[in-house]
């Protein structure tokens, strides 16, 4: 049973690498995939957070593979935090750091055989740097990002993926506004929200028995439904930029205003 949908095995793909011997972590996100060809070098030097970030793989990949500056990603599970710390330790581990007179980092450069033989290596301490390299520039916090106050133009991106339903269900219409909010004032001018849309339907299933059935009380009492998200998030001065429904859940881009 979940209490906010993070329940192991949710995000389906993007749980794949959970673990602290995640298989084939080299795959990327599809869904992160599929942003990067809608807006090429979106991730490239941002200042991203991932809100309900799960176990971790989202983050650890928008560091070591997309180029991001640096990823903070946030959940209400400890449990979870747990795992994407374990997920970010084994994908440190795999990559070779970069030393002077060398070629920069390369990730995925030590086999997995190696470290599941060997174990998680420690990192060298940090070297003189304008901006920390990975595994460094990562960094995962325990908390209900709704209910925290606003780091104003903390990030250029914001990335909501698998996780609004349970917002919504959890913190009812007035939390998905404080959200919405909270996102835009996190974000500064030209700053990025990747939103995966969860469809009502969906809202539904996350109430059986077997999943989150305290919510189901809830679930009676939301008024706003996804296909109104976009004209919410033009009121809170965000544009809508592109979306995609390639993937089984569409996704949509916004850029802040």
């Amino acid at each position: 049973m979940a209490s906010c949908g993070g329940y192991q095995g949710y995000q389906g793909s993007a749980l794949r690498h959970q673990g602290l011997s995640p298989a084939g972590a080299h795959v990327l996100d599809p869904r992160l995939a599929l942003v990067d060809r809608l807006l090429p070098r979106l991730f490239r030097g941002a200042r991203a957070l991932d809100v309900g970030c799960n176990a971790g793989a989202v983050a650890v990949q928008l560091a070591s593979s997309l180029g991001a500056a640096s990823v903070t990603g946030a959940d209400v599970d400890a449990a979870l935090i747990a795992r994407a710390e374990g997920h970010l330790s084994f994908g440190a581990s795999r990559t070779r750091p970069a030393a002077v007179g060398r070629a920069p980092s390369a990730r995925d450069y030590f086999p997995v055989s190696s470290v599941l033989d060997h174990g998680h290596r420690r990192p060298p301490p940090e070297q003189a740097a304008a901006e920390p390299a990975f595994p460094r520039n990562v960094r995962f916090v325990c908390e209900d990002w709704v209910a925290t106050p606003a780091a104003p133009r903390a990030y250029t991106l914001v990335l909501a993926l698998s996780v609004v339903k349970w917002i919504h269900l959890a913190h009812l219409d007035a939390g998905l506004r404080r959200f919405f909010r909270k996102c835009a004032a996190s974000l500064g001018p030209g700053g990025h929200l990747v939103l995966e849309v969860q469809p009502w339907a969906s809202y539904e299933k996350a109430v059986a028995p077997k999943k989150a059935p305290h919510l189901a009380g809830n679930l009676a009492r939301l008024q706003i439904r996804p296909d109104a998200f976009t004209g919410m998030l033009s009121g809170e001065g965000f544009a809508h930029v592109a979306e995609s429904e390639e993937l089984p859940r569409k996704i949509c881009v916004y850029r802040k205003l």
